[in-house]
Formats: C-alpha cells, sequence, structure tokens
C-alpha cells in the first residue's frame, strides 16, 4: 500500500501532510510550484504546492493545467491504436503506404513502419535538421506546418540506424502526419474527439497552459544567468505547434490521470471509455525487442517495490516544465506529478515527490 494512500491517512490531516511534503522538496530544489495525483484502487490523493509564477502570489490549484512534454507521446500512440483497431492502419503500415501521395519520399520510408516510429527504430534524428526547424513557426495552422515539414523531412534518408533504439521527436511528428492522413482531420481534432472526448479530459489542450498575459494557470520558467525567471504564456514558453504529436499537451492532473487510469485498466481487461481491446493495451504497452525498455508511447521498467511487475512510466519537459508518470496496472496504481520548472532540479524534485507517494509503510 502506498504511503500517502493508506488507510491511516483519512480527510484534511493527510493532505495537509502531503502538502507540507511537496512544499518541502520544491523548495529545496528551487521550484516554484510542484503538484502530485496518486490513485491505488479506489484511493486517491492529490496536492499541490507553491504559485503559478515566480514573483507572483498568485497560489497554484489542484485543478491547474500543466504541459506535459514528452508524456503526450502515449496519447498519440493510443490514437494510433484507436486507427489501428478501426482497420484504417496497421502497426506495419509503412510511411510510404501512408503517404503514397508523396512521390518524392526517400526509399528508406518504404520499409518504415509506424510501429517502428512510435518505438524510437525508425532512424531519425532526435528533432528536425536546423534547416526545418528554423520554419516551424510558420504558417500559424500546426497541422499544414506539420505536413510541409515532415514531407521535406522525409525526402531525406534517416539519420541512423533503422531498426537500433534512438529516441526521436521527429518520428512522432511523422506518426503524427500518418494519422492525420488516414484519420481526415490533423492531429489536434483526432485527440480531442477519440481521446480528450471520451475520458471527459475537458482541461486538455496544446501548447502553453496559461492564457497570454495572465496567471490563470502555471507559467513556464527558465534559468537565464543563473536567476529562475517566469516565461510570458505564447511563442517563447513552448515548443512549435507543429511538434503537438511529439509533445505540446497540458491537462490538469485529475484529467491525465483519466487517460493514465484507462491504460491502466484496460491491461487488466476492463473496459474503458476508450473502446480499445485488451489486446491494444498490451500492445501499446509490450517493450519492442528482447532486451528492450520501450514500449509504443511508454517507457517500460519495473518498480523496486514491486519488481516482478511491468511498469509503465515516462517523463516529459518542453525545458520549461517538468511532468512524469508511473502506472502499475497489476497493482492498480497510478503516479503522476508536475512541476512549473524544466531542468535538473525540476526533475530531481519529481523524483522525490514520486517517491514519496510508493514508498513502503
Amino acid at each position: 500500500m502506498l504511503v500517502i494512500l493508506s488507510a491511516s491517512d483519512s480527510g484534511q490531516p493527510g493532505l495537509d501532510r502531503l502538502t507540507n511534503e511537496l512544499g518541502g522538496i520544491a523548495t529545496r530544489h528551487g521550484v516554484p510550484a510542484l503538484a502530485v495525483y496518486a490513485s491505488h484502487g479506489n484511493a486517491v490523493r492529490e496536492a499541490a504546492w507553491g504559485v503559478r509564477k515566480q514573483g507572483d502570489a498568485t497560489p497554484v490549484e489542484i485543478a491547474d493545467r500543466w504541459h506535459l512534454g514528452s508524456d503526450t507521446k502515449a496519447m498519440t500512440a493510443t490514437l494510433a491504436a484507436l486507427l489501428v483497431e478501426e482497420g484504417k492502419l496497421a502497426w506495419n503500415t509503412t510511411v510510404g503506404t501512408a503517404l503514397a501521395e508523396w512521390q518524392d519520399l526517400d526509399p528508406a520510408f518504404a520499409t518504415i513502419t509506424l510501429e517502428m516510429l512510435l518505438s524510437h527504430r525508425a532512424g531519425l534524428a532526435a528533432n528536425l535538421p536546423d534547416d526545418l526547424r528554423k520554419l516551424m513557426w510558420k504558417p500559424k495552422d500546426p497541422g499544414g506546418q506539420r505536413s510541409n515539414l515532415i514531407h521535406a523531412l522525409l525526402r531525406r534518408p534517416p539519420d541512423g540506424k533503422v531498426g537500433e533504439f534512438s529516441y526521436s521527436n521527429a518520428g512522432y511528428m511523422v506518426a503524427g502526419v500518418m494519422l492525420e492522413k488516414v484519420g481526415g482531420d490533423t492531429w489536434e481534432s483526432l485527440m480531442r474527439e477519440r481521446l480528450f472526448e471520451p475520458l471527459g479530459m475537458r482541461s486538455c489542450g496544446f501548447g502553453p497552459p496559461a492564457s497570454p498575459e495572465k496567471v490563470d494557470a502555471p507559467w513556464a520558467h527558465r534559468v537565464r544567468d543563473g536567476k529562475l525567471e517566469p516565461v510570458p504564456p505564447g511563442r517563447g514558453s513552448d515548443n512549435p505547434p507543429a511538434m503537438g504529436p511529439a509533445g505540446t499537451v497540458h491537462c490538469a492532473l485529475k484529467d491525465w490521470h483519466a487517460f493514465v487510469d484507462a491504460h491502466a485498466r484496460g491491461e487488466r481487461g476492463a473496459t474503458t471509455r476508450l473502446g480499445l481491446s485488451r489486446a491494444a493495451f498490451e500492445k501499446l504497452h509490450a517493450a519492442i525487442g528482447p532486451t528492450g525498455s520501450y514500449a509504443l508511447g511508454w517507457g517500460v521498467t519495473a518498480h523496486p517495490r514491486w519488481p516482478t511487475a511491468r511498469a509503465l512510466a515516462h517523463d516529459g519537459s518542453n525545458t520549461m516544465f517538468y511532468a512524469s508518470v508511473m502506472a502499475i496496472p497489476s497493482e492498480n496504481i497510478v503516479v503522476l506529478a508536475a512541476a512549473n520548472r524544466g531542468d535538473d532540479e525540476a526533475k530531481a524534485a519529481i523524483k522525490e515527490a514520486m517517491d514519496l507517494l510508493t514508498a513502503a509503510d
């Protein structure tokens, strides 16, 4: 049983204890705000500590939206699974097949599959090459710009060795364009229709969590000249919208939990509002290769307290926020944490918060 979720930790005193613990962690690491949401079966604990923006007294709230960074990848892979089960494409559908209207692709993409893209085995670099990255903010329509950039990328051969693991945001952008082609809409619209709406994830959107010129959600923070500073919501506080499938979702932790919990329950064979089969969830969660530690949008590992159980985990950061997820489906456990800072201090704070929620009695 989780310490924070134990039966003896009921009511406001338990919440106060958790909030105070978070405050100590955040203070030690200079993180303006830190929030957690954890469940063990039907028991739930959530807490948030700190301020949305350094230098502003507005407190963070548990219902606030947080930038999830690369934790978005599990959502993109789930969208792919939905389209696979509908027969619109298959895990072994190649880039060349899905994007057959583009006749000028490098020949290598005739054999690179959707599964290879989602498991980071397509031989693509971590990000787009510099000349294409300079174009990522134009035009304003993210779907159109994403398609243009990926078309240009696919005219070039893969950077690395196809079949070997190499973490790639670019690969998820390619997968996103494939999903757009077969889904008949932008990745953003498909995400809203196929994931957010069925799961009641009403807080979820794309880009910076806060509105321009408002402190209505946590702001991004970065270190400049040795000093932590807030970054106003807008172009400078997130990656370009074209990177969406690789990591631009923002979400309240409760809504993010709805998504992760669906995965945990789906692996156990429970019916979820996503409508995916148990086999689809198991496919998404199965590490690729005999010694692999990455599945489709999920890292696969084991927690020291449950060494024989499969743990799903991922970190996400746009360098100005940090978010982390850990789920153990067989134990009915989900733990989420988020911070409005994205460097190593934030990573350390998040790890301490996650360890706090999974400590032994």
